[in-house]
């Protein structure tokens, strides 16, 4: 019962969540999630695999466009305004990237990018990931926003080039042949 305890206490306090992951996931602690029921062990993983404890790098806004802009073919624009930087592949936008404050801010002015992706991908990460939620002003069917700075920076870059690969696939045949890896 302590444990279930400590895993609801953990869901809201952030330095309590960082105590539950390192008694969890520690070997030496003795604890591990076979000793609990299964629905703890979900528990305990749904509300410790979104935050930055044990993860390699968080990328900032800057690596997140120097990234995008790595990609063949990517151009930037600001068509939306001064706070919003839009990537496109021949025109068409795959990532969305908030700069803070304007009339798109939300959560507090967490940093975020909007990413588009097939429905069934959407769905999946949204479930997975408490980072990922349906894009502000996007349709929500095709498009994410992702919190980057609570992920992993491989885990980022795989949904920015999962994003520019989708736009790529929908390109015009001679087109696409130059960005399909």
């Amino acid at each position: 019962m302590f444990f279930l305890t400590l895993l609801v206490l953990c869901r809201r306090n952030r330095q309590l969540l960082e105590v539950c992951h390192i008694l969890l996931n520690n070997p030496k602690s003795g604890y591990k999630f076979t000793n609990y029921s299964p629905i703890i062990a979900i528990f305990a993983n749904k509300s410790c695999d979104n935050r930055r404890i044990g993860r390699n790098q968080i990328m900032n806004i800057e690596q997140v466009r120097e990234y995008t802009l790595s990609l063949l073919g990517v151009t930037e624009d600001q068509p939306f305004g001064d706070d919003i930087i839009t990537f496109r592949l021949e025109g068409k936008i795959f990532v969305c990237l908030w700069l803070g404050g304007g009339k798109y801010d939300m959560k507090n002015g967490e940093p975020r990018l909007a990413l588009k992706l097939a429905p069934e991908r959407n769905e999946e990460l949204r479930v997975q990931f408490h980072a990922v939620t349906p894009a502000y002003h996007w349709n929500k069917k095709h498009w994410s926003d992702v919190y980057y700075e609570h992920l992993d920076d491989a885990q980022v870059e795989e949904w920015i080039k999962e994003s520019y690969q989708l736009v790529a696939s929908k390109l015009p045949k001679a087109i696409r042949q130059k960005y399909i890896l």
